[in-house]
């Protein structure tokens, strides 16, 4: 199974700019609607 250790997204749809480095097993995206949670596992995939 692939792991995300680091993100960087830039220039993607609505996202200028946005990036986060993952220590933890879990990651969980948690936002009001419309925030970019959807967009940001769309640039991952």
């Amino acid at each position: 199974m692939a792991r995300i250790f680091e993100l960087e997204i830039k220039n993607y749809r609505g996202i200028k700019q946005f990036s986060e480095r993952f220590d933890k097993d879990i990651i969980c995206l948690i936002g009001w609607g419309d925030t970019g949670k959807t967009t940001i596992l769309e640039a991952i995939s």
